[in-house]
């Protein structure tokens, strides 16, 4: 799982220098939380793709992030 965390993190990082509005996609949320969030996410929707998970996970985190 290391792989997938660390890419995880990596499109975190994209999506907060992408969107000018957005400091911090987590906001308050910890990254244990969103690694839940994915992982539930992928129990729920197994003919789905990571990137599918990553996308609604994003969605997800987008009201509350830090701006």
């Amino acid at each position: 799982m290391g792989y997938y965390h660390a890419y995880l993190d990596s499109y975190f990082t994209g999506v907060n220098r992408y969107l000018s509005d957005t400091k911090n996609i987590k906001g308050n949320t910890d990254s244990a939380g969103v690694r839940a969030y994915v992982q539930k996410y992928c129990r729920e929707n197994p003919l789905k793709d990571y990137m599918d998970a990553i996308i609604a996970v994003v969605n997800e985190l987008y009201p509350n992030r830090t701006k």
